[in-house]
């Protein structure tokens, strides 16, 4: 027997194992795959309350639509109203369920939606009148129009 121990010697090639370099690498890229995963979640959240904004809206906006064009034109239905501006009885302001919480004037709180009309003759032909809808969100979160609808109808039963 020689003095030397029974244990064997190792190479360090031989070593299983990530290096730290190597594991911090790794951490990087995850954390930059969370902060990916986590952006697109956030546009999908953003764009998901931009639908049902936009499907709110048309929803409010058909009804309007739907109501004018029940009216009898010269006696329940007057032409004028501006899709610009909200004008006296060719506007009103909702909330979030849709109730009405005034008509023009200066916008209420809790205005969620603000709808306005307008009902004018076509000028190539005067029989027909022209009824438009907007509903779009108050200033300044009006950036772009959320609904709009446009109808013709015949001032006379046919």
């Amino acid at each position: 027997m020689t003095g030397r121990s029974p244990t064997p010697t190792r190479d360090r090639a031989e070593e299983r194992g990530f290096s730290l370099i190597e594991t911090v690498v790794a951490a990087g890229i995850v954390a930059g795959a969370f902060t990916a995963l986590a952006q697109v979640f956030a546009l999908s959240i953003a764009h998901s309350v931009a639908a049902r904004d936009a499907s709110a809206a048309m929803v409010l906006a058909a009804q309007k639509m739907e109501q004018l064009r029940g009216l009898i034109p010269g006696v329940d239905l007057n032409e004028g109203g501006t899709l610009a501006s909200s004008v006296d009885g060719f506007a009103d302001y909702l909330d979030q369920a849709g109730d009405s919480l005034g008509v023009a004037g200066s916008v209420p709180s809790g205005t969620v939606y603000v709808r306005r009309w307008s009902v004018a003759a076509l000028p190539s032909k005067p029989d027909l009148l022209v009824i438009r809808v907007l509903v779009t969100k108050p200033a300044p979160e009006a950036v772009v129009d959320a609904a709009t609808l446009v109808t013709l109808r015949a001032r006379r039963a046919p």
